[in-house]
């Protein structure tokens, strides 16, 4: 059980924010330099099995049981505990996990590679297969050497260091541009890719060994491997479940419509992608210290938390996707084309369906902390299973539009799901009628006007209008006067 202080946790959470923007800004930047390359070195349909082959490499990360998962539960729960031993065991025991699944792995990267050749257009299906296998091979050692990282993330100092991880991120994004612009072709970036992750996460042991010189791995004993593999177990269910909800929209494009579309649609939704893990950072910054409030078993003040977590995502959130809804168009055209923009029907879907996920984000946070991972799993699996048959109905009709739909049509069942198990009503979901304002008033804004500078304005005010809006309809009214309370005792204490 954590004893630290909520201006403790507050600072370490901002800290924490800080350096996560400034790891994400370089991977971000990284990409979008690499992606025109692709496009104008290789074609589009290199682009679409470029992002294929990274979508379904993701899936490799639930064959090893996600030990560096199961870690950040299980040593965040100690946070503040001078017994070191337990951790150590931790260590040692996401270790052993890893070892034991390495086979099933390997046989998944060799059947990902198959998948992929065959998908791939003939001209590149030698290339698709072995950047798949390196990538594949990338994903399986960072899944061991990002537990110095976990480790960190667990104690809630993950902030710590960051200088030496940027410059190991600022190196993996030169090699990705160096070998698109001296060798070329998917082989040669997922190669720079392996070895700029390689660094990356060797530069987060270093950094961990300097705060926490005990830091190492212990042997469990065989009733703590067991607890560990089966959080390991329930939590990879969970994760399958959200790649199926979040991931298999372009999985189902590429086999329905093929890889072409496959990239508009991994285009069109670059933008969103974006700003949706900028809003990401807010909840992850405050996940560790969470943790230790989760373990107190204290509903009430969860519940107060997770007001507070909803309001400021909906706070930045409702703003900052709306940049996506507004200017999405011009900027696929300016990055890569507009021949790659899917339609502003497509975009308003993904801006919902992005906002949802990280108020969502919150409430799956508090499932899995106070290890409701059963339920959690279950949820999730058949929010994914309707939108998954939704996709595949609506696609031959539809095309993109139809995977876009059964895409949030997914997250918003979720939503509502999810909203009612944690707050025990479903009144406590409004966040899903702030998504679809969201849609509705940013659309009606750019239709009715051609000056940026009244959007800008009209968006600022929409966002909060809509924000008091959530606060009155779920019932977070206490909210509004603590906060004018806070006001008040600043204004008092300047005078």
């Amino acid at each position: 059980m954590s004893n630290q202080r909520p201006a403790d946790l507050t600072g370490k959470a901002v800290l924490t924010l800080l350096a996560g923007l400034a790891i994400h800004f370089i991977g971000v930047g990284s990409n979008f330099v690499v992606a025109p390359l692709i496009v104008s070195g290789l074609g589009p349909a290199a682009f679409g099995t470029w992002g294929l082959i990274n979508q379904i490499t993701n899936y490799l990360t639930v064959a090893d049981l996600n030990p560096a998962g199961a870690l950040k539960l299980i040593v965040g729960r100690e946070q503040a505990s001078t017994d070191h031993c337990n951790k150590l065991k931790a260590v040692g025991a996401s270790v052993l996990v890893w070892a034991t699944t390495l086979p099933v792995v390997i046989v998944l990267i060799l059947l990902a590679s198959l998948l992929v050749s065959r998908v791939a257009d003939p001209g590149i299906s030698r290339q698709a297969f072995a950047a798949t296998a390196v990538i594949g091979i990338s994903v399986c050692l960072n899944r061991v050497t990002s537990i110095p990282g976990a480790f960190m993330r667990a104690m809630n100092v993950e902030y710590k260091g960051v200088a030496f991880v940027v410059l190991s991120e600022l190196l993996k994004a030169a090699l990705m541009v160096l070998s698109l612009t001296f060798f070329g072709g998917l082989v040669a970036l997922s190669t720079a890719v392996l070895l700029g992750s390689s660094v990356s996460n060797f530069s987060r042991f270093w950094v961990c060994r300097k705060v926490f010189p005990w830091f190492g791995a212990k042997m469990p004993d065989r009733k703590e491997l067991g607890s560990h593999a089966a959080i390991s177990v329930w939590m990879i269910l969970v994760q399958i479940g959200e790649f199926l909800l979040l991931a298999s929209d372009l999985i189902l494009i590429s086999l329905w419509l093929g890889a072409q579309a496959c990239g508009v649609y991994a285009a069109t939704r670059a933008l969103v992608t974006l700003l949706g893990s900028l809003l990401a950072k807010l909840s992850n910054a405050a996940a560790p210290g969470f943790v230790g409030v989760c373990a107190r078993r204290e509903p009430k003040l969860i519940l107060q938390l997770r007001g507070e977590l909803q309001s400021y995502t909906l706070a930045f959130g409702v703003p900052l996707l709306g940049v996506a809804v507004v200017y999405n168009l011009s900027f696929v055209t300016l990055w890569i084309g507009d021949e790659m923009y899917a339609g502003n029907f497509v975009t308003g879907c993904l801006v919902v369906g992005a906002l949802l996920r990280q108020t969502t984000q919150i409430d799956c946070l508090i499932m899995m902390n106070t290890l409701r991972l059963r339920t959690s799993a279950a949820v999730t699996y058949v929010c994914s299973l309707v939108g998954i048959v939704l996709a595949a109905l609506l696609m031959p009709h539809y095309g993109l539009g139809g995977a876009a739909v059964g895409y949030t049509s997914a997250i918003i069942l979720r939503a509502v799901t999810l909203s009612i198990l944690v707050a025990g009503s479903a009144a406590r979901c409004s966040h899903i009628l702030v998504g679809l304002a969201l849609l509705i008033g940013m659309e009606w804004f750019v239709h009715v006007t051609s000056s940026w500078a009244v959007i800008a304005f009209g968006a600022a005010v929409y966002s909060v209008v809509i924000l008091l809006l959530y606060l009155l309809v779920s019932g977070e009214v206490w909210l509004l006067r603590r906060t004018v309370a806070r006001l008040q005792g600043l204004r008092g204490g300047n005078r």
